[in-house]
């Protein structure tokens, strides 16, 4: 038994899918909103599958019309998340009006009590974002600062974006292997790195972009974002998790991938075949049928021309020899049972042509023919 493997460049590939995200300049564009608008639609209407997509991977669902059992191959996008208490924060009371304002380095940003949660970015890098995160609910954000006045949790996160390889191996699929994503504008030679900080400029829009003020987030089909609300907020169903975060990033690298120009390349689906081999340990069992094959042939075709040869005149036969030939085992059987009647004629000569009668014109035609001597032919 063996294995074939082949390529089969058959599947659609949009080249240019992180093009206009690569820009260095945190500025929305085009591209991103309508990312972010099909990500508020799985979130909305809860799926998960991401209309069926290669989820977390750089392979465009449309492939899936020409492959059969297949699955995406190559890096999944993954992402991280790590928080740190903030100690360093006022809260300025004004009648009946509180702030809270939060110091990181220079920088001062102003937070507005109750908010269950809500973010602001402090500052970005290649596929990386710093957040202040706060929330008026307990435990929501890991590793947070409770403010002294017992209403607000405050946390300084930092959020990580990457692909790792997809090492699982899976028996009985077929993996799709994408093309190289083209990233124009990147400084980066890794294209899955900027493809990660693609991914990255497009959440810090979603989320509220370098705005200075704090954007309330909402949970809806495990996406973490600015979503409509759904009518009610349990406080136990939105925590700030790593889950959450790696579950919002991979949405938002199918969004891109579903709503990016349509610009087409090749991208090729690795084939596993299994196939026979000749095993050379056993090359005469290999070999056995058809070589008697072959001598049965060459026996046959020996015996065939000799029992031709020497027969260069045709024989004569008599009529007695044709009509005995003729007769089957069924006349005779008759024949011997009385049940058909026999006459010996005479034809040029020749006696033994046999024709059935009933025994009145059989005792007629004896009468006639009493010069010729009967015999009788089986």
């Amino acid at each position: 038994m063996a294995q074939y493997i082949c390529s089969q460049p058959a599947w659609n590939w949009r080249r240019h899918l992180f093009g206009e995200f690569s820009d260095r300049s945190y500025a929305s564009n085009a591209n991103q909103s309508r990312a972010a608008a099909q990500v508020t639609a799985w979130a909305i209407l809860n799926d998960t599958s991401h209309s069926h997509a290669y989820r977390g991977s750089l392979v465009v669902p449309d492939s899936r019309n020409v492959s059969t059992n297949s699955r995406a191959g190559g890096p999944r996008i993954k992402g991280s998340l790590s928080c740190m208490k903030v100690d360093d924060y006022v809260i300025i009371t004004n009648g009946t009006s509180t702030q809270y304002l939060i110091r990181i380095g220079p920088e001062e940003y102003s937070a507005p009590p109750g908010e269950p949660l809500a973010t602001v970015m402090v500052g970005a890098g290649m596929a990386v974002a710093r957040y202040i995160w706060v929330s008026s609910a307990l435990e929501r954000i890991p590793n947070a600062t409770r403010t002294s006045d017992d209403v607000m949790s405050i946390a300084l996160c930092t959020h990580e974006i990457y692909f790792v390889e997809d090492l699982e191996g899976v028996g009985g699929v077929q993996d799709i292997n994408p093309s190289v994503p083209l990233t124009p504008g990147c400084s980066i030679e890794d294209p899955n790195v900027c493809a990660s900080d693609a991914v990255n400029k497009a959440i810090i829009n979603w989320w509220g972009g370098s705005d200075r003020h704090f954007l309330g987030l909402n949970c809806r089909g495990s996406v973490l974002g600015p979503l409509p609300s759904s009518g009610f907020f349990d406080e136990d169903n939105c925590p700030l998790t790593e889950v959450l975060w790696s579950e919002t990033v991979t949405s938002m690298l199918d969004g891109i991938v579903q709503t990016s120009s349509n610009t087409t390349g090749i991208t090729t689906q690795k084939l596993t075949v299994p196939g026979e081999t000749v095993n050379s340990r056993r090359w005469w069992l290999q070999a056995l049928i058809p070589s008697l094959t072959l001598v049965h042939y060459i026996v046959g075709l020996v015996y065939t021309t000799v029992i031709s040869q020497g027969r260069n005149v045709l024989k004569d036969l008599t009529l007695t020899e044709i009509i005995g030939a003729a007769q089957t085992q069924y006349i005779r059987a008759l024949l011997d049972s009385e049940a058909l009647a026999k006459a010996v004629i005479q034809y040029e000569c020749q006696a033994g042509f046999i024709v059935p009668y009933s025994p009145r014109a059989r005792k007629r035609h004896v009468e006639k023919s009493t010069s010729v001597s009967e015999t009788n032919i089986v």
